[in-house]
């Protein structure tokens, strides 16, 4: 599989739930429990996620929580409910954020907000927002996003300030080395997300939504430098030259 594909594999298996009320998504086609559910706060009021402005999501620890079940952590009537959540009959995302094995992000507002917690902190590519939620919003706040320069630059809302200090040096780097070739504007012009991506990915150049994805971990080497170089060649041939062709 292209690399550019492998960071939003993992999103292809879902289930939508009620009128735009929560979209469960799965590891893949057999697996029998989601790991992540994106709820719709506002649909209790009509709103479809193109219209609504208040959102949740649920990060499911899909080992730990079968381990509990098989355990009989949860009995009764609580594991019944927990049955039928992960059924999606019982979409509530503020009644699971007690249990250890469910972290829920809750009161996400404005569908920029979403759009940053989920392409960022949960790894979705834009044009898989834009399948599921609508189009990504026209206007960001911009307290969902750093500039650096001209650059639009989106950090994991838990990262590290000794970590983001690291990939803030990085950028400095990249910028450098393409304003020496006189192509600082590939820079200037550009989305960057750091963001969790499959395997040993250090980064990639995503055609669908036009960024630039980099893996938070890595730090400054030759294969670091070259790579993400390489993926603005990437960038200036599909944005700036393609439309020779």
């Amino acid at each position: 599989m292209p690399k550019v594909l492998q960071e939003s594999r993992k999103y292809n298996y879902y289930r939508r739930i009620g009128d735009d009320e929560a979209v469960y998504f799965y590891a893949g086609k057999t697996a029998k429990m989601p790991y992540a559910v994106v709820y719709n706060d506002d649909s209790d009021r009509g709103l479809y996620w193109e219209d609504a402005s208040l959102f949740s999501v649920a990060n499911i620890k899909t080992k730990t929580l079968q381990q509990s079940l098989r355990r009989g952590v949860y009995m009764g009537e609580q594991r019944q409910q927990i049955l039928d959540f992960l059924r999606g009959d019982y979409p509530d995302p503020y009644h699971w954020q007690d249990l250890p094995e469910i972290n829920v992000k809750t009161s996400l507002y404005g569908r920029a907000e979403l759009y940053k917690y989920l392409t960022v902190d949960m790894s979705m590519s834009p044009a898989t927002f834009a399948e599921h939620f609508g189009e990504a919003p026209a206007q960001m706040r911009g307290t969902e996003y750093e500039r650096f320069h001209d650059a639009k630059v989106f950090f994991p809302d838990n990262i590290r300030p000794a970590n983001k200090k690291r990939m803030l040096a990085l950028l400095a780097t990249f910028e450098q080395l393409l304003d020496t070739h006189n192509l600082g504007f590939l820079f200037d012009d550009s989305d960057i997300r750091f963001i969790k991506l499959s395997g040993n990915v250090i980064g990639l150049y995503r055609t669908a939504s036009r960024d630039i994805a980099i893996q938070p971990s890595v730090k400054k080497s030759h294969e670091v430098i070259f790579t993400i170089i390489h993926e603005y060649g990437h960038k200036f041939w599909y944005e700036y030259m393609n439309v020779l062709v």
